[in-house]
C-alpha cells in the first residue's frame, strides 16, 4: 500500500468509474487521430477502408507533439510529488 502511496497511484477517497471511462475514450480517439497521418493501413472510418488522414509529411510534428506532452506530463506528475511531500509532509 505504501508503494503506491509513495508514487501517488493511490487516493484517500474511493474511485468512481467516470473519470476512466472518459480517460479511457479520449485516450482511443487520440491515439487513433495521433496514428491515423502516420500508417496508411489504419482505418479511422471503419468500415469504409479509407484513411482521409494519411500524411507522413506530418510525422515530425505529431512525434514532436508526443515528446512535449510527455514531458509535461512528467513535469505536472513531479510537480504533484514536490507538493504533497514537500508542503503536505510525507506519506504515512
Amino acid at each position: 500500500m505504501i508503494f503506491f502511496k509513495s508514487f501517488l497511484l493511490e487516493e484517500e477517497r474511493a474511485a468512481k468509474a467516470k473519470p476512466f471511462m472518459v480517460a479511457g475514450i479520449s485516450g482511443m480517439v487520440l491515439h487513433v487521430l495521433l496514428d491515423s497521418p502516420l500508417y496508411g493501413d489504419i482505418k479511422p472510418l471503419y468500415p469504409l477502408m479509407l484513411n482521409p488522414l494519411y500524411e507522413p509529411a506530418l510525422t515530425l510534428e505529431i512525434y514532436s507533439f508526443c515528446v512535449w506532452t510527455g514531458l509535461l506530463g512528467v513535469a505536472f506528475y513531479v510537480y504533484l510529488a514536490y507538493r504533497r511531500f514537500f508542503i503536505k509532509g510525507s506519506v504515512s
